[in-house]
């Protein structure tokens, strides 16, 4: 069971992409402006089940056709350690899965059309002799759509949402550039691993502070449309996402004033998705539970255990804006000038306390 986990990288996707999909289906229930009806438990359960043996199947092909590419620059592939007939077996119970858990869907085109889709980049991206992993620019894009977009516009519309052309194109524009940016960030981390496999990335021909430059400015993009899009959801949802926001960027402050200019950039950088793996989560539950009836509350609690993770890492980002609260006033205060890429010298140093707490964090 274990080399199984292991085999579909299942902590690659739970949080990056099965709970941001979750908190979409959310979004979408709240967007319909109608109370739970019965069958919301049993929809919810069936994406869960759909987005997990999707994307189970999407990380094992990509993993089973890295094998020889891992080999070479002397990267862990899970695959790599099972035996021939075990890996096929394992592809091939994935398959099954996906196939079984696809089959509530067939009534539904518009899903169904996505879903293909979805299973053909995963082909194309990974399998030779196509492998558009291999051109850097394509890569990109299909990484974005297919680890992020298509899985939020399949949650929204069975969420039974009215999904206008204005929400599919804000979907579709916030998920592009959340996954471009997020593609961006591992290419430009594991540069030295593709670069001995063989791999010609992104990273590979551009500056890398070029690169850091072009994440900041798509994580502006794609929050402004995500924001933009709940404004018209929840306002509960909105006012907790948006304080996830600003939590994220008085980080940002601290560490590119207190560490090495590139060094900070990477690092709040990297903390950039806790915005769709703690605080969306929490925000469309939230916004759920306000519904105040008695399925909500159940469905709210079910998905609790499902984004547990997501709660311990809430509480602490809780705990340490606790342990820090009278110094927030001050750096919300010079947020408001702190525009990107303009050197700023800090106006008061964030506190010892603040410091401890995030190096005990494991964060720097």
């Amino acid at each position: 069971m274990r080399q199984f986990f292991s085999a579909i990288r299942i902590k690659d996707w739970w949080s990056s992409i099965l709970i941001p999909v979750v908190s979409f289906y959310f979004i979408g229930l709240l967007y319909t402006k109608n109370t739970l009806v019965d069958q919301y438990l049993k929809n919810t359960i069936w994406l869960l089940l759909l987005s997990i043996t999707t994307a189970s199947f999407g990380f094992y092909l990509n993993e089973y056709t890295d094998i020889k590419d891992d080999l070479k620059a002397g990267k862990e592939n899970a695959v790599s350690l099972l035996s021939k007939p075990k890996a096929i077996t394992f592809l091939l119970f994935i398959i099954c899965m996906m196939t079984l858990s696809s089959l509530p869907f067939w009534k539904n085109e518009k899903i169904i059309f996505l879903f293909l889709i979805q299973i053909l980049l995963f082909i194309v991206y990974s399998c030779p002799p196509i492998r558009l992993k291999r051109n850097p620019y394509i890569a990109v894009l299909l990484d974005s759509l297919y680890s992020g977009t298509l899985f939020f516009i399949i949650a929204l519309i069975y969420s039974n949402a009215k999904v206008t052309w204005s929400i599919l194109g804000l979907t579709i524009a916030f998920g592009v550039f959340r996954g471009i940016r997020n593609i961006l960030y591992h290419v430009t981390k594991d540069i030295e691993i593709d670069k001995k496999a063989g791999q010609n990335t992104v990273a590979h021909i551009a500056r890398s502070q070029t690169l850091l430059n072009l994440q900041a400015i798509f994580f502006f993009i794609e929050i402004s449309f995500l924001l933009y899009f709940i404004f018209q959801v929840s306002y509960i949802t909105f006012l907790i996402t948006i304080f996830g926001v600003i939590i994220l960027l008085i980080k940002r402050n601290y560490y590119t004033h207190y560490e090495l200019e590139k060094s900070g950039k990477k690092r709040w950088l990297s903390e950039i998705n806790t915005i769709y793996e703690v605080w969306l989560p929490i925000a469309a539950l939230t916004g759920v539970f306000a519904i105040r009836e008695w399925k909500t509350y159940f469905l709210s609690l079910l998905i609790l255990f499902l984004v547990f993770p997501s709660v311990l890492r809430f509480l602490h980002e809780i705990y340490i804006i606790l342990s820090n609260f009278y110094y927030l006033g001050y750096k919300l205060f010079y947020l408001i000038s702190d525009i990107y890429f303009i050197k700023i010298k800090p106006h008061f140093d964030i506190g010892k306390k603040w410091k401890q707490l995030i190096r005990k964090s494991g964060n720097i």
